[in-house]
């Protein structure tokens, strides 16, 4: 008694996109040596560092440091604070300099002062503005942060744009390592003391390779309030909470990294990927075309704006299929040349394209209109595949991306359904994610693998319940609910947070109704669907009218078995209001109409509702008719 819509709905496409960008934004953001004042040592190194060096680094004299994300401060170096020390304290502690140059502007006094080679101090307007110490035997990096008492405090890399270490920072003190490399290893050569800034905080979010959004979140909003016109910060930050599924706020700091630079392509794409999963596709669509079209797009960033445009094909109300494959196609056609680029962001980013891309196309054939779904959609999964696993090797890439691969499959098998077993693919979802969890210590990050795992689970379940195989179905069912709550706790209550969970509990309930024939036990599951499917937000815009009335019109069968008249009525026609929405202006979508026609004709007949009963079966069959004369 219940109409099936076969497409690739608006909660898959935001899952994706979700998944996807987890282990997608760019890693390993490069700043040049310049950028840190670093200079390269021309001392020897000795293998071990001197006891009077290790006794009179900065910090060696000071109190026991406070190590909490509050806990904000300039580090002092024998009694000269940098941003804060004049010229005439300066002289008045450290004496007369042994030199003294003008570098660009700005007066740089040179001490030699054992047990260092030497210090320099950079002075501007009568006050220090930086010191950099120069180690005479040069000691590893580890070991230095401890003498400075900074190894409870996250360090940023600082690499160029080949990859290669130049040095580290401690944004919370204003203190960077220079580094150099020495027989395979790097030891810290040079000290940099300098004013609490904004660039350091911001760079350690961009460099994050383990996924600690809420030490990320900290950081953008340090960045955020030491420079608000920091448009980079702005675009970080809508990127992350895109990611933990707050829309509506990522809309904001996008919109406000386009208003502070509205030349940057890249703040675009992110806006248009936050409004995409706010459902506003045309504003997103928008965004993208004007990436596309600005010449000033580079090439690894146009190849990703061709695969999201390719994915807004498939979230739109009647996907295009087609149109997408078209899109996917032709970003495959453009990162592909940029695979052996010299600079690792880009070879990394263009095969994080080309692998999500192939992906795409797997689930563009699968609920397209082509022909032996069964042999192609595997084919271009295992493409797919096979890049993620080449990014691991040879790239560094994130181990996760063996997740999305998982989940991306098992989308893409909900469009071939019953011709697939999807066990052993869930299985390996569920080893992937749990040995991330297992690894991971932000709980934010935790938290979005579970959700991540309870969509794809939600994918299996699909498949599952078209094969017929209720027990598979129920298993992997109760584990998408049990994910799925533990996590939404840590999540905003988005639409797509609703519609998802809301989703799962049906489809466990109709496990129990149309599977195993077991109404009771499925209006339990069904009763906490209404309850989050009938929310006004969801209620309120047409994209999800569809399916969600389609769901109604199901649960409404079971009520009506159970002889709860009034609730399987309410549901019945509720969904049936949905579906009319939702069809509006689409002849081919008018067929949907007919179930749920038929099943409010039966309940009002048996109700001795006559004239309504009568009213669906006119609707009906003059639906019937004017189809006949439209194929004649």
């Amino acid at each position: 008694m219940t109409g099936h819509f076969n497409r690739f709905s608006i909660i898959r496409w935001t899952a994706v996109v979700a998944v996807t960008l987890v282990f997608f934004l760019p890693g390993w953001v490069t700043a040049s040596s310049g950028d840190l004042a670093f200079k390269e040592a021309e001392n020897d190194v000795s293998s071990t560092p001197s006891k009077a060096a290790l006794e009179s680094v900065p910090g060696s004299d000071a109190t026991q440091a406070h190590h909490g994300t509050n806990d904000i401060r300039v580090m002092t170096f024998k009694e000269v604070e940098v941003g804060t020390t004049t010229s005439a304290e300066l002289k008045q502690a450290w004496g007369t300099s042994s030199e003294t140059v003008n570098f660009d502007g700005a007066l740089v006094w040179i001490y030699r002062q054992e047990p260092f080679k030497t210090i320099e101090v950079t002075l501007e307007e009568g006050l220090v503005s930086s010191i950099v110490i120069y180690l005479k035997n040069p000691i590893q990096p580890d070991e230095l942060a401890e003498k400075l008492n900074l190894q409870a405090l996250r360090f940023v890399s600082i690499r160029d744009e080949l990859g290669e270490k130049l040095g580290r920072s401690y944004p919370e003190r204003g203190v960077s390592f220079g580094l150099h490399s020495v027989t395979q290893e790097h030891v810290a050569s040079q000290i940099l003391l300098e004013p609490i800034n904004s660039e350091h905080f911001l760079l350690r979010a961009k460099n994050d390779r383990k996924h600690q959004y809420q030490q990320n979140l900290t950081d953008l909003e340090t960045t955020i309030k030491l420079d608000p016109k920091s448009a980079e910060a702005h675009n970080l930050k809508a990127e992350l909470l895109t990611i933990l599924r707050s829309p509506v706020e990522a809309l904001v700091h996008a919109n406000r990294a386009l208003e502070l630079d509205n030349n940057m392509p890249r703040f675009r794409l992110t806006r248009a990927n936050a409004n995409a999963v706010n459902g506003n596709l045309d504003q997103a669509h928008q965004d993208i075309e004007k990436v596309l079209q600005n010449p000033n797009t580079e090439p690894c960033l146009y190849a990703e704006a061709l695969l999201r445009a390719g994915d807004l094909c498939t979230a739109a109300d009647v996907p295009d299929y087609i149109r997408a494959f078209e899109y996917h196609q032709k970003a495959i056609k453009h990162a592909s040349p940029l695979l052996e680029d010299d600079l690792i962001e880009v070879r990394r980013n263009s095969k994080k394209t080309l692998m999500s891309a192939h992906l795409a196309v797997a689930t563009d054939i699968a609920f397209g209109g082509w022909k032996n779904k069964k042999e192609v959609v595997p084919r271009w999964l295992d493409r797919g595949a096979a890049i993620a696993e080449d990014l691991i090797q040879h790239e560094e890439g994130d181990p996760g991306l063996r997740l999305v691969v998982s989940q991306r499959a098992l989308t893409a098998l909900t469009g071939i359904q019953d011709r697939v077993n999807p066990v052993e693919i869930a299985d390996a979802a569920i080893r992937r994610a749990e040995k991330i969890e297992a690894q991971a210590a932000d709980p934010l990050y935790k938290s979005q693998i579970s959700w991540i795992l309870g969509s794809t689970l939600v994918d299996v379940v699909r498949i599952e319940h078209a094969r017929g195989q209720p027990e598979s179905a129920r298993k992997y069912g109760q584990r998408a609910v049990r994910l799925l709550e533990n996590s939404i706790s840590q999540r905003s209550n988005s639409d797509e947070s609703l519609l998802l969970l809301g989703e799962a509990y049906f489809r466990v309930g109709s496990i129990y109704a149309v599977l195993l024939h077991d109404h009771s036990s499925g209006v339990d599951w069904y009763d906490k669907a209404c309850e989050l499917l009938q929310d006004p937000r969801l209620l309120a815009t047409t994209r999800h009218n569809a399916e969600i009335g389609e769901w109604f019109v199901s649960m409404g069968v079971s009520y009506w078995e159970l002889r709860d008249r009034e609730k399987a009525l309410a549901v019945t026609e509720l969904g049936t209001k949905l579906i009319e929405r939702a069809v509006q202006g689409n002849q081919f979508m008018q067929e949907f109409l007919k179930i749920p026609y038929r099943n409010l004709a039966h309940m009002y007949e048996q109700m001795g509702d006559k004239q309504r009963a009568k009213s669906f079966i006119d609707r009906t069959t003059s639906r019937d008719q004017e189809n006949s004369s439209k194929t004649r």
